[in-house]
C-alpha cells in the first residue's frame, strides 16, 4: 500500500468492506496525536468517490509555565470574586434577643435597606419595620434592628477581608501546582490568616463599640 501521508488518494469502497478508510483513519489520527508543535494537522476528504489526505492548521505551541501561570492567575481572581459576591448575597442568619432566628438576603437592595432601618435607629427611632426573607413586614426593636446590622456589617467584613488576602496570595504565589489548589474558602497562609484574624478583631470592636454608644443613647 501507498505511504499514507497529506495528497493520498484512494477510491471510496463500496458494499460493508471499509479497510482502506480505517487504515487512513488510523494514520491521519495517530498522526494528529504526534505531530510536534508547528507541524500540519491531516483530515480526511470524500469527494468524487475518492478519499483525499490533506493538511489544515497548524499544532499550537503549547504554553509556557509563565503563561499558564498567569492564565490561571486571571481565572482565580474571577472565580475568588464571584464567590466572595455569592458568599455575601446568600445572606445571614440572625439570633434575636428572644430567641427568635432569621434569614436576611444580603443582595445590594437588602443592605441599602438594612442600613437604612439602622440609620433610623441612629436617629432616634424606638422600632422600625423591616422584614426577613420571605416573611411579613413587622416592626423590629431598636435593639434588634442594632443586631441586624452588626450581623450584617460582619459577615460583610469577614467576605472581604478574606477575599482580598486569598487575592494576595493568588497574585503571590509562584508554584503551578498550588495555584490550581487555591480556591474560595481554604485556609490561607499564616501571614495572611494573621492579618485578616487582626483585621476582623479591630472591625468587631468598632461595630461593638457603635452599638454600645446607641444603646446608651436610648437608655437616657
Amino acid at each position: 500500500m501507498e505511504l499514507i501521508q497529506p495528497g493520498y488518494t484512494a477510491p471510496v469502497e463500496e458494499g460493508e468492506n471499509f479497510a482502506t478508510y480505517d487504515a487512513i483513519s488510523k494514520t491521519v489520527e495517530e498522526h494528529n496525536q504526534n505531530a510536534a508543535p508547528g507541524e500540519k494537522y491531516w483530515g480526511i476528504s470524500i469527494e468524487n468517490s475518492t478519499y483525499t489526505v490533506y493538511e489544515y492548521g497548524e499544532v499550537p505551541t503549547p504554553p509556557t509555565e509563565e503563561e499558564q501561570m498567569e492564565t490561571l492567575r486571571a481565572k482565580k481572581l474571577e472565580e475568588a470574586s464571584d464567590a466572595c459576591e455569592a458568599a455575601i448575597t446568600a445572606g445571614i442568619d440572625v439570633l434575636f434577643g428572644d430567641g427568635t432566628q432569621e434569614h436576611f438576603s444580603l443582595e445590594v437592595p437588602d443592605q441599602s435597606n438594612i442600613d437604612g432601618v439602622f440609620n433610623a435607629v441612629m436617629l432616634g427611632a424606638t422600632a422600625y419595620p423591616y422584614h426577613a426573607d420571605g416573611k411579613q413586614c413587622k416592626l423590629y426593636s431598636a435593639a434588634d434592628i442594632v443586631t441586624l446590622y452588626t450581623a450584617k456589617q460582619s459577615a460583610i467584613t469577614q467576605q472581604t477581608t478574606y477575599n482580598n488576602a486569598l487575592r494576595r496570595w493568588i497574585g503571590r504565589e509562584t508554584s503551578l501546582e498550588v495555584l490550581k489548589g487555591i480556591s474560595y474558602g481554604v485556609e490561607l497562609p499564616e501571614d495572611l490568616k494573621a492579618e485578616v484574624a487582626d483585621i476582623l478583631q479591630k472591625a468587631k470592636e468598632q461595630v461593638e463599640a457603635i452599638a454600645k454608644k446607641l444603646e446608651t443613647s436610648q437608655s437616657r
